[in-house]
């Protein structure tokens, strides 16, 4: 739960950062998913 919440939210402040929020998202998930964590 905690996971999935701090995602939402890290989504959604990196959207309102201006232009390029999504490529940081995608580097951020990538990291995620080569730690394990998701």
């Amino acid at each position: 739960m905690r996971v999935g919440y701090a995602r939402v939210s890290t989504v959604d402040h990196l959207r309102h950062s201006g232009p390029g929020w999504q490529t940081r998202v995608n580097a951020l998930l990538g990291k995620l998913v080569a730690a394990g964590q998701i």
